[in-house]
């Protein structure tokens, strides 16, 4: 089987979040430059690391299938499920962090009781190949 990529879907509300909280440490800092540029510089230095945090957690964010795996990737972060141990694949609007940057997510059980959650922008052809490449029936 080849191995087959669903790119993560991305919220439009996030940008806004991931650009502002960036963009608002350095332009507090800028206001603050004058008085005290001592503050200035942490906001300043708080607002470019938090962008290059966003950057290095959230992209790329992508899922690969293959017959035996599901790559999870967002950003440096990966993580190998095997595809043996998927016990149900659902949707899911569940807001706990995840390497997921969209509600629109898809939950993937893991017979140990532990879950995954991901957004794909195709969840219908995540879910649908997951359950066929894991073999799970629908209920």
């Amino acid at each position: 089987m080849k191995s087959k990529t669903y790119p993560a879907k991305i919220d439009w509300w996030l940008w806004p979040i991931l650009i502002g909280s960036s963009l608002g440490l350095i332009l507090w800092g800028a206001f603050w430059w004058q008085s005290e540029p001592e503050a200035a510089l942490v906001l300043i230095g708080a607002g470019i690391f938090d962008g290059i945090l966003f950057g290095l957690v959230l992209f790329p964010c992508h899922y690969v299938i293959d017959e035996s795996t599901l790559l999870i990737r967002s950003g440096l972060i990966r993580y190998r499920v095997p595809i043996d141990r998927i016990e149900a694949v659902t949707p899911s609007s569940n807001p706990l962090s995840a390497p997921a940057p969209s509600v629109k997510r898809v939950k993937i059980q893991m017979k140990d009781g532990k879950y995954h959650l991901v957004s794909p922008a195709d969840r219908e052809g995540l879910m649908e190949e997951l359950k066929n490449v894991a073999g799970l029936c629908e209920a």
